[in-house]
């Protein structure tokens, strides 16, 4: 009797979250990917790219976003999927804060069909991959909770 082994392939992305103050509440920034599910803009780390760098490029390739501060990493996520075998995927997702003047931009190309803002508890209710994205945003709302008016501050707004 033969067995085949699959092979776990690794892969190790980079993100951010992106929100904006609105009045006394927080927006955050959503994609609809391929899936035509609710996510943060996030892609592969290049050879020679650390995390945040790449965070930093996806979010400018993804929505066009440039104008951005980083508040903190948030905790990494992991999980499975199949794609030509089964891939571990691990996120590492960094929190941003923007003052929200800039026009966003979907990278077609790369099957983001849609940008947009929204309220961050419509979000935790509204996000696609729940088992993992809910946790980053419940993280994130956490943070803002502690921080918020600092954070609002420190943007000036």
């Amino acid at each position: 009797m033969e067995t085949h082994k699959t092979k776990l392939k690794k892969e190790t992305s980079a993100g951010g979250v992106i929100v904006r103050p609105n009045g006394k509440d927080f927006e955050v920034l959503v994609v609809r990917d391929m899936n035509e599910e609710l996510t943060f803009p996030k892609g592969v780390i290049e050879e020679g790219e650390n995390a945040l760098d790449a965070a930093f490029r996806e979010i400018e390739e993804e929505v066009g976003l440039c104008d951005i501060t980083l508040i903190r990493p948030l905790t990494p996520i992991s999980y499975m999927y199949s794609r030509d075998g089964v891939v571990h995927k691990v996120v590492q997702y960094f929190l941003f804060m923007t003052i929200g003047t800039e026009e966003t931009s979907a990278q077609k190309d790369e099957g983001i069909h849609d940008v947009t803002w929204m309220r961050l508890d419509e979000a935790i209710d509204a996000i696609g991959y729940r088992e993992t994205n809910k946790k980053v945003l419940l993280e994130v709302k956490a943070e803002l909770g502690v921080e918020g008016t600092m954070l609002r501050r420190r943007m000036r707004v």
